[in-house]
């Protein structure tokens, strides 16, 4: 499983889930199914939207798979947890990010 928290920063719900379709083009032959969407509105932050997503992986999803889906996103990444299976991105760290993304939580091997 794979949980995705994206935190955005673009003018409505629908481009919203259409970031989160951007940032999961690189992996959809893996996806088997989208257990879980849910786009609303951030409630700290004005123009913000929060988008979740829980994800069926096929087991064929491997490292290689899991690398390029970081690398489209952005070009630094921080892993937490030991084996590496979280991984934050945010706006405020130095390096390139795709255009629309705020803050990016994503859990590998999420379990619920």
């Amino acid at each position: 499983m794979l949980f995705v928290r994206l935190f955005t920063n673009v003018e409505n719900e629908q481009k919203a889930k259409d970031l989160l379709q951007e940032i999961l083009e690189p992996i959809r032959q893996y996806i088997l199914l989208i257990k879980k969407l849910n786009v609303k509105p951030y409630w700290k932050i004005k123009d913000q939207f929060v988008v979740e997503c829980l994800l069926e992986l096929d087991k064929d999803f491997g490292e290689t798979e899991k690398s390029a889906f970081l690398n489209n996103i952005a070009d630094t990444n921080k892993f937490f947890g030991d084996p590496d299976d979280e991984y934050i991105i945010s706006n405020q760290y130095p390096g390139h990010i795709k255009d629309g993304i705020c803050l990016l939580d994503v859990f590998f091997n999420y379990v619920k």
